[in-house]
């Protein structure tokens, strides 16, 4: 039996059926903050999620670039970095925008991502997120950046 789409009416949803369903009940983060209540910061670079083959030799950082992200797989490997910094010949999808959550976030979190998602996914913005040992990056397209922090801060996420 597969999970029943509720239609909501709060003011997070915009009236439309919700494509995933969040917590039932916010989730406490540090310092007894609530899932509802987190502040995220916008990075000011714009970025580029690229692939590259395993036979490729290893991708490292480049010079000066303050947010870059490195994923190996067997099948491939995944940069994120600076949309200026790609170098020729690699595949990229350009135009990415950075919502950074303010932490550090406890692991035993839960529930951060499937709020944030959940709340961009109703409002039919994709994303692209990484997380790091200290926190979590969601990754909006450029054209979908103003939206995606209206109906966030609609929700009652701080973002600066």
């Amino acid at each position: 039996m597969s999970p029943t789409r509720k239609e909501t009416s709060s003011s997070c949803s915009g009236g439309v059926r919700e494509p995933c369903t969040p917590p039932t009940s916010p989730a406490p983060t540090r310092a007894g903050e609530q899932v509802g209540q987190l502040s995220l910061s916008v990075l000011p670079e714009r970025f580029a999620i690229c692939q590259i083959g395993t036979s490729e030799p290893m991708p490292r950082p480049l010079p000066g670039c303050r947010f870059w992200s490195l994923t190996c797989t067997d099948d491939e490997w995944s940069v994120v970095l600076p949309m200026e910094s790609v170098p020729a010949g690699w595949k990229a999808e350009t135009g990415w925008r950075c919502l950074k959550v303010m932490g550090p976030l406890d692991f035993t979190v839960i529930g951060v991502l499937a709020d944030l998602s959940c709340t961009l996914a109703r409002a039919a913005i994709s994303v692209f997120v990484i997380s790091t040992y200290e926190t979590d990056y969601v990754f909006v397209r450029a054209r979908d950046l103003e939206r995606a922090v209206v109906v966030l801060r609609e929700c009652g996420h701080l973002v600066s």
